[in-house]
This record gives structure tokens, sequence and C-alpha cells, in this order.
């Protein structure tokens, strides 16, 4: 059985990618895990970035072989996996957010 310790606040750190891939900017937060859900972060990070049109959300954590990966975040379930797992990378939630072309990803 799992036993977890209740976290009133989560550090996040959230880095939007260029094109190319690079940081174009970053924003660091925090926020509750009781009351966040996969809707309100998207309205938090449309806000942080000022960001228009649809963009793809993904964690970093790190996998059975201790390599890091990225995983998508495409809903409430997705967003308490990457907050149960934000103390294996940097103990901080690691959100990577990429803007997308008009048919991919998430519309806002």
């Amino acid at each position: 059985m799992y036993t977890f310790s209740r976290v009133e606040a989560i550090a996040v750190k959230a880095q939007l990618l260029d094109e190319g891939g690079g940081i174009q900017d970053s924003k660091k937060f925090s926020l509750d895990p009781d009351i966040t859900s996969f809707e309100m972060l998207q309205s938090l990070l449309t806000k942080a970035f000022n960001m228009k049109g649809k963009f793809m959300i993904s964690y970093v954590t790190i996998d059975d072989e201790e390599h890091l990966v990225q995983l998508s975040v495409h809903n409430d379930w997705d967003l308490d996996a990457a907050i149960l797992n934000s103390n294996s990378v940097e103990s901080c939630l690691k959100l990577i957010i990429q803007q997308k072309s008009p048919d991919e990803g998430i519309s806002v």
C-alpha cells in the first residue's frame, strides 16, 4: 500500500520552448495539488506565458532505468501522475510547454 504525505503546495518550473526546441521563456510558481485541475493549469500557463492558440504540456520524470523522460499531460489523471513524480527531478514539477500548429495540441 502506498502512503502519500499531504503537500500544501508544490514548486513548479515551467519552460516555454521555441520551434527549434530551445528555451524561449521560463517561469517558477507554486500550485496547490488539492485544488489545481488540468484545466486550471492550462489557464495559468496561458496567462503566465501570454499564449494564444494551441500548446502541449509535458513533464520531466525519471524512468525505471533512471533516464530523464518527458511524458505528456492531457488530463487530470496525467497531472496527478506528474505531481506524484515531482520529487524525482529537481525536487519540483518541471513542465515543458510547446506551442503547436493549429492542427495539433490543446486549444485554449
